[in-house]
């Protein structure tokens, strides 16, 4: 056919004079190369290499992913109450570990009823172990209020009216047996300060039950929750009033 008339294969182009024609055969390929084509025969273009070329706009910045927070006060809790060294999340100071104590005079505790000498070191490790490997202070404080007796006080030693009227008996359970020890050697054997047990103690309510622990969180005054009471109840009432 002629290429400028689209004609037959077999006619001739009148305006030109000749046969402008082409045989029907596939186009050789053609490669872009700068504003020029050329031919690229059998060129494997799987060998072609791409152009480098440039985006307009910002890239995409990499997200990256953010580590969990540590609440350090959580942290600081969980240490504190199993007994390992902690950092101060206010003071920011180094509080040591807790450790086994000294014994007392056992030869003055005999004498007194006790059996302080009966526990060795090795008794006494395995009580401070598992003690502070509860973990939990609800939980140590049940232990010290389990193993501290409060009976009636027998007889006065001062001159004049005490206004101590109870006497507190120290024990600890080993090989299914109750041996009686001072408070020295109890403390001691625990590694905590009289502070912790006078706390336990007086958490304990005339029934026997001991109080919760009420430190931490946010506790909203009576006259809120009095309010948001009345909220609710003004929020019903005004649906109520839609059929």
């Amino acid at each position: 056919m002629c290429w400028d008339h689209a004609m037959e294969e077999t006619e001739n182009c009148r305006d030109h004079g000749r046969a402008n024609v082409i045989a029907h055969e596939a186009p050789e390929p053609f490669r872009l190369d700068g504003n020029d084509l050329t031919d690229v025969g059998t060129h494997d273009v799987r060998n072609a290499q791409p152009e480098a070329f440039s985006v307009e706009g910002a890239g995409q910045e990499i997200q990256v992913s953010k580590k969990k927070k540590i609440n350090k006060a959580k942290q600081a809790k969980e240490l504190r109450n199993s007994g390992q060294e902690y950092v101060g999340v206010k003071t920011k100071k180094i509080v040591t570990a807790k450790k086994i104590k000294g014994r007392c005079n056992g030869e003055k505790c005999r004498v007194m009823g006790k059996a302080c000498e009966q526990i060795s070191d090795e008794l006494r490790q395995i009580i401070f172990d598992p003690y502070h490997g509860l973990g939990d202070l609800i939980r140590q404080r049940l232990f010290l209020i389990r193993h501290v007796d409060i009976i009636t006080k027998k007889k006065t030693t001062k001159i004049g009216n005490s206004r101590r009227q109870f006497s507190r008996v120290y024990h600890f359970t080993v090989n299914n047996r109750k041996l009686i020890v001072c408070k020295y050697f109890f403390l001691n054997t625990l590694g905590i300060p009289e502070r912790s047990l006078r706390t336990a103690l007086e958490k304990v309510n005339e029934t026997g039950v001991m109080e919760g622990e009420k430190r931490g969180g946010r506790r909203r005054p009576l006259e809120c929750l009095e309010r948001e009471k009345q909220n609710r109840v003004n929020i019903a009432n005004h649906i109520d009033r839609y059929p």
